[in-house]
């Protein structure tokens, strides 16, 4: 056989490196480490570490130079830097030797921490999709700039213009919805500035480019400002108004719609020349005058100054130049006298400002007669007066012989009474009028010549009924409203609307009022706080006042209060603090205001963090115990309300692992420890229940004790007899105790004997009596050997006396270890002294007195005999029958 001999020093590469493993790992780099590997008989001069991440794919080896020096022996751990945060690597580690690189590892793969993402969303695009939303669309961060799974996405919203552009409204989209999102809320025709930003679960990474978008049009929303005309001419107005303010145009103005009506103050038109009176009458008034009366014009155009009467006489078809009188304005009658008869005359009238003359009337002609028939010279008007208010009707009559007047109400005769009486000229007054006044009212005269009416209407203006409000529609900020008039005939009298509005439980319960023109049946409030809760109220009016309020509505703007993410996005842990991205709470469409923010251990009350943390930013409790539980109450506050949330979570060990499964939940209602697991509980329970137990170990004791004494007491009266012969007792009768009152009164009776023979045990103990001054060797104590009546050996004794320092031994075969110890002078054999000796049997009548501590040992304390005692069944039963 040959045999092939190997160097003992034979050189080889290096076995592969062992136990490779990660103890750091950060967002962007890793620490790994393992153990050194058998260096081939040559040392090992370096390590190279390869990763990938397709653990298919590695990349090559590279050769490495060794110079023939030895460097120091390289350390078994690398730090590899430059990795990608959020991304899975595998790791190998090669040895190298001066004979070349040993064979690769066990791989090992770890993911790096992730980042908050490193880029913007891209191409951000926003477009109008109605008057008051904007839909907004966008793609992802490039993947190398997402640093983690996207979670979702912060769209934020500013309007332009407002001097405050940097505080974006932002509204949280999450990741599946992120194809497209729809702002809603906003005003019409308004500019807005939009960006987004993607977050993750680290937090929010870099906002895009801003996004400038316009919302499209809407009906105004508010009318034209300080609207005033002027007067052009006689026919001619001119009208002046302001554009709407600039918030509610709600795009761009293209047209007006003007309404008019004759409502213009006389003193503020532009001066000219009046109409012509409306109507002129002639009547004689006597055979030689005539009275003209006339009403004034329509239209004053300016401020009357006279009326100019012209009169011209025509005699026997030849015209004179017509005369002119003038009368004061405030006059509508004029009288002609000293008419001549068989002429005839002519009047017309005209009216004078001071722009000049006006039209005239026509010409009413006139011939004087011997006959004056009745006429009526005032004319027909319709008024329109407030309830409660005095009403005239004229009625200027004349006639020759004087006419009859009487007044009609809707074709019954009036009646004079408190509010309603005619004068003397005619004239029909009523005072307070109601709306049962109402109606027509006919002033008739009449002679013998000819007669006569006129008629007059009173409409009487009550307060306008409420009207009927009902809400179309509710943004974010507006609240448009629409209502009916139930009386549409009251168009005619209504002068207009009052809105009045407030919020519902407002510090200031104050109402915002607006009024608006009598053709106006919608209205849009605008400048409402979100998600707020609103009542509205319409009252109309007229020239009498405002009629009574319908029933009020109440209605909320839109917008909900905050809602708090997904629990396991609301904060992120650490070892030393917690950081609650505030940033990811939703506002429900009405921006968040500020947090309020509180924390507390699991053994403690909560205490405050922050009163006011401002949206849309983390905030970081910090100075915490690692690997502890805390709870977190945030409170999120908007228009619409405030929010509470509380949070459950704990901080990471040192290491930076959780601590347990359960350390971050969402919680409703408080969370509180059982009771027993706080100390200052738990340890008074223990030391009560020690006690507790201990009392009751002793009690137990003492009654055993007790109860073991109370079988060894003497039988009572009422007991079986017992049984002579089963009892041998000393007899001290020829002793008296004349030196001890208390001996010599305590003398035994068969009560103080035990009621069974059982009861005794045959070595049981007693102290006996001993005479005043005279001291035992042995303690005063006898023994009292209990011997059965079937026992052989037990003979008859007489009576005899016995000293007290004696013993007597009723079974003298049966030796024990306690009879050593028997009197003085006694023998170790245990042979009885020759000494006089008294037994008495029967009942025990003998004069046996107890010695001054008569003790009784029970059994199992005081015996040393090798006899069975008596079972405790039988010691006891009988003492309990005595109780």
């Amino acid at each position: 056989m040959k045999c092939i001999y190997f160097p003992k020093n034979l050189l080889d590469v290096p076995e592969p490196p062992l136990d490779v493993r990660v103890i750091e790992c950060a967002s962007r780099e890793v620490k790994l480490a393992w153990n050194e590997p058998l260096d081939g008989n040559s040392p090992i001069l370096s390590y190279a570490v390869l990763h990938t991440q397709n653990p298919e794919d590695w990349p090559e080896i590279k050769s490495e130079s060794h110079s023939d020096s030895l460097p120091s022996p390289p350390q078994p751990w690398a730090r590899i830097a430059d990795l990608r945060p959020a991304t899975t690597y595998y790791f190998r580690v090669i040895a190298f030797n001066q004979l070349g690189a040993s064979s690769p590892s066990r791989s090992v793969s770890v993911t790096t921490e992730p980042e908050v993402p490193s880029g913007p969303p891209r191409n951000l695009a926003v477009t109008a999709v109605g008057p008051h939303a904007l839909h907004a669309t966008w793609d992802p961060p490039n993947i190398t700039d997402r640093n983690g799974q996207i979670l979702g996405y912060y769209l934020g919203y500013v309007q332009v213009g407002l001097g405050a552009e940097d505080r974006y409204n932002y509204t949280t989209v999450k990741e599946e919805d992120s194809n497209g999102w729809i702002l809603q809320g906003l005003n019409s025709y308004t500019k807005y500035k939009v960006v987004v930003q993607a977050f993750n679960n680290v937090g929010a990474g870099p906002a895009s480019s801003e996004v400038t978008s316009i919302t499209a049009e809407a009906a105004p929303s508010a009318p034209p400002q300080d609207v005033h005309c002027s007067t052009v001419s006689s026919r001619r107005l001119h009208v002046m108004w302001s554009l709407p303010p600039s918030f509610a145009r709600n795009g761009i103005i293209t047209s007006y719609h003007i309404m008019y009506e004759n409502q213009c103050s006389p003193t503020s038109m532009y001066k000219d020349v009046p109409e012509a009176p409306a109507a002129i009458r002639v009547a004689l008034s006597s055979p030689r005058s005539a009275l003209i009366g006339w009403a004034p014009p329509s239209k004053a155009n300016g401020v009357l100054i006279q009326y100019n009467v012209y009169e011209r006489e025509v005699r026997h078809g030849v015209a004179k130049d017509p005369v002119r009188h003038t009368v004061s304005p405030s006059h509508t009658h004029y009288e002609a006298n000293q008419l001549r008869e068989k002429s005839n005359y002519e009047w017309w009238i005209t009216a004078i400002t001071h722009v000049g003359e006006g039209p005239s009337t026509a010409v009413m002609n006139l011939t004087p007669s011997s006959r004056v028939p009745a006429a009526i010279l005032s004319f027909s008007t319709t008024i329109s007066a407030p309830w409660k208010t005095d009403v005239s009707f004229h009625c200027r009559y004349v006639g020759n012989p004087r006419p009859e007047i009487f007044w009609l109400f809707n074709s019954n005769k009036v009646q004079v009474g408190p509010n309603l009486s005619v004068l003397s000229n005619g004239t029909l007054n009523l005072r307070s009028v109601t709306p049962s006044d109402a109606g027509n009212y006919t002033c008739n005269v009449q002679n013998i010549h000819h007669s006569e009416s006129l008629v007059h209407i009173l409409r009487v203006l009550v307060l306008p009924t409420y009207a009927k409000l009902d809400v179309l529609t509710a943004g974010w900020n507006n609240v448009t409203l629409q209502w009916t008039n139930s009386r549409a005939q009251g168009l005619v009298d209504l002068l207009g609307y009052i809105i009045r509005y407030r919020e519902v439980g407002a510090e200031q319960d104050e109402w915002i009022e607006k009024r608006l023109p009598r053709h106006s049946l919608s209205y849009s409030v605008t400048g409402l706080d979100c998600g707020t809760l609103y009542e509205f109220s319409i009252a109309a009016y007229n020239m009498v006042g405002e009629g009574e309020a319908g029933s009020t509505r109440e209605v909320r703007t839109l917008g909900d209060e905050p809602k708090a993410p997904p629990t396991q996005e609301a904060f992120s842990s650490s070892p030393h603090a917690l950081t609650l991205h505030l940033e990811r709470w939703q506002d429900g469409g009405c921006p968040i205001s500020h947090f309020v923010l509180e924390r507390r251990t699991l053994e403690h009350n909560w205490s405050l963090v922050t009163e006011r943390a401002p949206p849309k930013a983390s905030y970081t409790i910090s100075g915490l115990e690692p690997a502890t539980f805390y709870r977190l109450r945030v409170t999120a506050h908007n228009q619409r309300g405030a929010t509470v949330t509380e949070l459950r979570a704990s901080t990471l060990t040192q290491k930076g692992l959780n601590i347990g499964t359960e350390d971050v939940s969402l919680e409703v209602g408080p969370f509180e420890r059982p009771f027993y697991t706080y100390l200052r509980v738990s340890l008074p329970i223990s030391v009560s229940l020690l006690a507790l137990v201990l009392t009751l170990t002793t009690v137990a004791i003492c009654l055993r004790r007790t109860s073991c004494t109370d079988a060894s007491l003497p039988p009572g009266e009422n007991n079986a007899p017992m049984k002579p012969e089963y009892y041998s007792v000393l007899s001290s009768t020829n002793q008296k105790h004349e030196g001890d009152p208390q001996l010599s009164n305590a003398a035994m009776t068969t009560e103080d004997l035990p009621e069974y023979d059982d009861d005794i045990y045959p070595y049981a103990t007693f102290q006996a009596w001993k005479p005043s001054g005279q001291v035992s060797s042995q303690r005063g104590f006898q023994t009292f050997i209990y011997q059965g009546s079937d026992s052989p050996g037990v003979n008859s004794y007489a009576a005899g006396d016995v000293d007290g320092d004696e013993y007597a031994h009723v079974r003298p075969s049966v030796r024990s270890d306690t009879e050593e110890y028997d009197s003085p002078g006694s023998d170790s054999d245990g042979r009885i002294d020759d000494k006089p000796i008294n037994f008495q049997s029967a009942y025990l009548r003998s004069n046996i007195r107890h010695s001054k501590f008569n003790t009784v040992i029970c059994p199992f304390e005081s015996s040393t005999s090798n006899e069975a005692s008596p079972t405790p069944d039988r010691r006891f039963q009988h003492s309990k029958g005595r109780n």
